[in-house]
C-alpha cells in the first residue's frame, strides 16, 4: 500500500528538510510494507543537489540517518504501524517505486528499530 505526505514543516518552506549536512531534501512518499514477513517501512526522499553532495559519502548516509530517526519514526508512531526495520531512499529526482534509472543518483540504507532509534543494517 501507498502512502504519499507532505514533509514536515521546515523554517521556510514547508515541502523541504534541510538535513544535517546542509542538503536539502523532500518527502516523495512512505510505503507501508508491514503486511509483508520483513516488515518495513519505507519513506523516499528526493535531493536535486545529491549528486554534488554524494562527494562527501560519509556526509549523505548520516543525513539518511537523521531522516530515519526525524521523519520516519515520528510517522511510525503516528500511524502506529509495527516495522521492523525502515528503508530510507534518497535519489536526485523523483522516481517511481522500483524504477531503475542509471543516470539518477539513489541510494538506499535499512534501519532496524530499537529503543525509538534506527539503528543501520548492512544493506
Amino acid at each position: 500500500m501507498l502512502w504519499a505526505t507532505a514533509a514536515p514543516a521546515a523554517a521556510t518552506d514547508p515541502t523541504q528538510i534541510e538535513a544535517p549536512s546542509g542538503l536539502r531534501v523532500v518527502l516523495q512518499d512512505y510505503r507501508d510494507e508491514t503486511d509483508t514477513p520483513l516488515a518495513i517501512f519505507r519513506a523516499r526522499f528526493v535531493a536535486p543537489d545529491l549528486e554534488q553532495a554524494a562527494e562527501t559519502m560519509e556526509a549523505v548516509f548520516s543525513d539518511m540517518e537523521y531522516l530515519c530517526n526525524t521523519v520516519a519514526l515520528p510517522e511510525l508512531v503516528t500511524r502506529g504501524l509495527p516495522a521492523q526495520r525502515v528503508v530510507v531512499s534518497l535519489s536526485s529526482e523523483p522516481l517511481e517505486f522500483g524504477t531503475i534509472a542509471p543516470d539518477v543518483a539513489q541510494f538506499f540504507e535499512s534501519y532496524s528499530i530499537e529503543d525509538a532509534t534506527c539503528i543501520w543494517e548492512l544493506f
